[in-house]
Parts: structure tokens; sequence; C-alpha cells
């Protein structure tokens, strides 16, 4: 939220959509729904937006420690998740929810390709489960969990049964932005999860950020809560 008067915004606007702009009238549709999710989630939509802290605290200290953090695939994909996150968030925000979805899925993908290629690297890539199941720092249950994560991303990023069951439910979604209380929701619970299995990964490999988390009370408490990675700390 940007904290501006209603009145100053609405003048701004008006200001802004004098000029012949796709991007300015579409972001002022994005920023309507913004609202709406804040009117209507306030607390739900505050959790999001503190998703977008925790890279200070979580991926900035290993830039940091390891001059070669960049130097590897999965560290170019473990910092590119929060600007991927980032724009995730934007988009569900502004009721653009499988947009952000499919984000979330791609980042996921991503980590998950260059992890193996860490872990296995003169193994040819075997396909997303195999990978997942072959995370032997998860439990069985996690494995599972973390599979139906990205199975049902899939469902929601693709044009499957889920996918077009959803748009036919709600056929203005297929070609704009709306405030949707059960795809809000659906998409905060996956953003938690992803969130929540991309720092189990992190603090598997560097542990030093799950000691620096128990020493940060915010830092913590963000992720105490996310599924996978709070039962760790």
């Amino acid at each position: 939220m940007t904290g501006l008067p209603s009145w100053f915004e609405r003048v701004l606007w008006k200001i802004l959509l004098r000029q012949r702009s796709y991007i300015i009238m579409h972001v002022e549709h994005l920023r309507q729904n913004e609202i709406e999710t804040f009117s209507r989630e306030n607390e739900k939509a505050k959790i999001l937006v503190d998703h977008l802290q925790n890279w200070i605290d979580g991926i900035l200290p290993l830039i940091s420690a390891y001059k070669d953090f960049f130097a590897s695939e999965l560290g170019i994909y473990l910092t590119a998740f929060w600007p991927d996150l980032q724009s995730a968030i934007f988009s569900i925000l502004g009721g653009a929810y499988f947009d952000g979805i499919r984000t979330l899925r791609f980042t996921l993908e991503s980590i998950l390709v260059s992890l193996h290629s860490q872990i296995s690297p003169e193994e040819s890539f075997p396909g997303y489960y195999p990978v997942i199941r072959s995370l032997s720092f998860l439990t069985e249950e996690e494995r599972e969990q973390i599979g139906a994560l990205y199975g049902k991303m899939s469902q929601l990023a693709h044009p499957t049964q889920t996918h077009l069951e959803r748009l036919f439910a709600c056929p203005e979604l297929t070609f704009a932005a709306f405030y949707e209380p059960e795809l809000f929701a659906e998409s905060l619970r996956i953003v938690d999860s992803v969130a929540g299995a991309v720092f189990r990964i992190i603090i598997e490999l560097f542990p030093e950020i799950g000691e620096k988390a128990k020493r940060e009370k915010f830092f913590y408490e963000s992720l105490k809560r996310l599924p996978f990675v709070g039962v760790r700390l």
C-alpha cells in the first residue's frame, strides 16, 4: 500500500491516464485490485509483503560471504528467487493469480534443476518429481508434500482441466485481473509453501542461515510459520 491519501491518488491516476499507455491503464487496474485485496484480506496480504524482506537475512549474507556464490547455477537461481517472488506477489495482490503461480512454478523448477546439477553433475536431469524424491534431507512426507505442491502449481499454470474449470467459473480472469477470495487464499498457501521449500534447501546447504534466524526475531518468526523450514528451526 502506498499510504497516499485516496483523493491524492485519484488525482494522480487522472493525470497519468491522460497519456495513451496500456501499461499505465493496466497498472491502474491492478492497483484497484490491490486496494480491494487489502480491504478484504488485510492480514493475509501483509504476510505476502513480509516475504519480500527475507532475502536480506536469507540470501544477502551468502552473497557477501561466498565470493563464488554466483559461479554456481544454484547460487544464481537462489538469488533470482527473490525478484521472481516479488513479481509473483505483485501479480497475486493485483488479482493476476495464474501469472503469479506460473512464476513461482518456474522459479522452483529452476532451483530443482540446478540443485540436481550440483548434487549429481554427471547424471542427466531425470524430471522434477524424481529430483524431489531424491532429496534425502527431506522426510518422505515432505517429499510427497512438495511433489503435491508442484502438481497443484502445474494444474493452475497450464490449461489443464483444473485451470480451465477455474476460468469457466470466473471467465473474466482469462482477460484481466480480479480479486477472487478462493484463488487468493490458494495463492497465499502456495507462496508460503514454495518459500518454505526454498529456505529448507538454503539452510540445508548453508546451516549458518538457520543459526542466523534463531538470533533474529522477525526473521525467525517469519520462517517458523512456513511449511518445511519451520520444523528445522
